[in-house]
């Protein structure tokens, strides 16, 4: 498929403590690694937004709806969620029986917390399974110290919509505090890719160190290229590409 006109959105998580959540100097549902893969999706040529949803502390289905539709979605739109960012985007998904390019589950959540009457409502809905005949690849990422529920709820998406399931060592809830780094290659390695022809490079972590290619498909973090040439007048941007 054509690479113009692609674009990505990036739904966050649920935070549990609201005091912390509501202040912009503590809150972090919207970071871990979402702020660099933003950065680098861009610098990739593929338009990002990351919008904040509204009191996910306290998490609405309607709310998110209502925000979420701000933005543009058709067939060559990537859509990410972490955590309840995930579940919302499934719902959505099935509700509105759109087609996209790729959807993205990073650590997504099904199981709703207690009693708490805003996670009963969001979390509770069955999921359509045609969503895989409507979506072009989907990708779960999960990690083998995740949570209990956690792992039950991938389960539970995996099997109604499929997919591939990528799980990783020691990355938990796929926060910042479980990662310790913001840094999340093998999830930019799913939207981005490089063109074999050469050896091309691109932005991917917060020390601005890149990586590089070769026609072997060695990749390393480095500043400069090998193994090929960048053609006349082509930035090292501009040779990267989505993946197709």
């Amino acid at each position: 498929m054509s690479d113009q006109n692609q674009n990505c959105i990036i739904i966050h998580g649920c935070p549990s403590d609201a005091e912390k959540a509501m202040n912009l100097a503590t809150r972090t549902y919207d970071t871990h690694w979402i702020p660099l893969l933003k950065r680098n999706l861009i610098a990739a040529g593929i338009a990002t937004e990351t919008p904040l949803m509204p009191d996910p502390w306290g998490p609405s289905y309607q709310k998110f709806k209502t925000e979420f539709e701000n933005y543009e979605v058709g067939e060559n739109t990537i859509l990410v969620g972490h955590s309840c960012g995930s579940a919302f985007l499934v719902r959505w998904l099935g509700e509105t029986k759109r087609k996209i390019f790729k959807l993205i589950l990073v650590a997504p959540w099904k199981i709703p917390d207690g009693n708490d009457k805003f996670r009963q409502e969001f979390y509770i809905y069955p999921i359509d399974e045609n969503i895989k005949s409507r979506v072009s690849e989907i990708v779960m990422f999960t990690a083998d110290d995740e949570e209990d529920e956690g792992k039950e709820s991938l389960k539970i998406f995996h099997q109604a919509l499929g997919g591939e399931v990528i799980k990783l060592k020691g990355r938990g809830h796929y926060t910042l505090g479980d990662m310790g780094t913001e840094e999340f290659p093998e999830l930019l390695e799913k939207l981005v890719s490089f063109d074999n022809r050469k050896a091309l490079i691109v932005p991917i972590n917060s020390k601005h160190q890149i990586f590089i290619q070769d026609r072997r498909g060695h990749k390393k973090p480095d500043w400069g290229y090998f193994g090929g040439e960048i053609e006349v007048d082509e930035t090292p941007t501009q040779a990267i590409r989505p993946v197709a």
